[in-house]
């Protein structure tokens, strides 16, 4: 009886174990890409500012130091 308790309990330490490695990834996996669509969206709006309200086409360079900015300020890379 008492090599059963302690297997049960074993096992049910493991699976608990997995499980909350499984919850903690997800929400790191989940905050990195709500991170990424922010800057993606935040990219987006100032790029339409600069074509609607200003009229103007933003030059490459521009537009990498943006994305540069953004990598930095949201803490993502740029694969995200």
């Amino acid at each position: 009886m008492v090599e059963i308790s302690s297997l049960f309990l074993g096992l049910f330490g493991i699976v608990v174990t997995i499980i909350t490695f499984i919850f903690s990834y997800n929400k790191t996996i989940g905050a990195r890409n709500e991170r990424a669509k922010t800057a993606n969206n935040d990219i987006i709006k100032i790029l339409k500012r600069n074509l609607i309200m200003e009229r103007r086409v933003p030059k490459f360079e521009e537009i990498n130091r943006l994305i540069s900015s953004k990598i930095i300020e949201y803490k993502v890379r740029e694969l995200d």
